[in-house]
């Protein structure tokens, strides 16, 4: 890390005014070219120093989610968390199984 992308890390914004106040100092950061967006992709941004090449993802906060800034060797990438569509999947095949069950008692 070099004294262009010399930000602080947040494990989450624990408020509003936290965010908005690291928002103002990465996005001057931005305008001056001293890091590069390298795009959102998984629900966050890869942001990368231009002189020292540190790698950095920021997520925003949204709603119960409180967002990010990281280094990449301090990153754990988020999983697939989406358990709504496990649930889905369980949920149909146990009604599945059900119908089938309660057809071949209909048929006995």
């Amino acid at each position: 890390m070099c004294e262009k992308c010399d930000i602080e890390e947040f494990q989450r914004f624990d408020t509003y005014q936290i965010h908005e106040e690291f928002d103002l100092k990465l996005t001057k950061k931005l305008a001056k070219e001293e890091l590069k967006d390298l795009g959102f992709s998984n629900g966050y941004n890869t942001i990368v120093c231009q002189s020292c090449k540190q790698k950095f993802h920021y997520s925003t906060p949204d709603q119960a989610r409180r967002g990010f800034f990281l280094k990449d060797e301090n990153f754990i990438p988020p999983k697939n968390t989406d358990i709504a569509d496990k649930n889905k999947k369980v949920l149909s095949w146990i009604i599945y199984i059900l119908i089938v069950l309660v057809l071949i008692w209909l048929l006995n």
